[in-house]
């Protein structure tokens, strides 16, 4: 057996320890994240309530724009539709076919059927 086939076949069948080394790794790198995902969280609730406070001052204030010491916040306001859901596209279909409920929901199932199923794999931790 040559060098590069010896080379492929570890790689392609790891020894226990090096299985048990990359859950370790898996797992810390897990846990890393995690941490961080919490840090991100408390401060992404930090700001929020710096903005709400700030939006409030803007509004009773009749301001558009407000400077600071880091520079100028602007208040923006963004619209946008609520994604779909049966009891919408009933209502719609119902609607549509002057109030045969039954057409809506058949079609509505027809739809929701048609809807193409999507597979991922991964790793998730199990509990203890």
């Amino acid at each position: 057996m040559s060098d590069e086939e010896n080379q492929n076949n570890q790689t392609n069948n790891p020894t226990t320890d090096e299985i048990k080394e990359m859950i370790k790794s898996w797992l810390e790198a897990d846990e890393k994240i995690d941490a961080l995902n919490k840090q991100l969280k408390d401060l992404k609730d930090e700001k929020k309530q710096y903005e709400n406070f700030i939006i409030d001052y803007m509004e009773e204030n009749h301001n558009v724009e407000v400077s600071g010491a880091g520079g100028k916040i602007k208040k923006a306001v963004q619209k946008s539709r609520a994604g779909f859901n049966e009891k919408i596209i009933i209502t719609g279909l119902t609607e549509i076919t002057k109030g045969d409920e039954t057409k809506a929901k058949d079609i509505t199932k027809i739809i929701s059927q048609k809807r193409e199923m999507k597979e991922k794999t991964y790793l998730k931790k199990a509990k203890k």
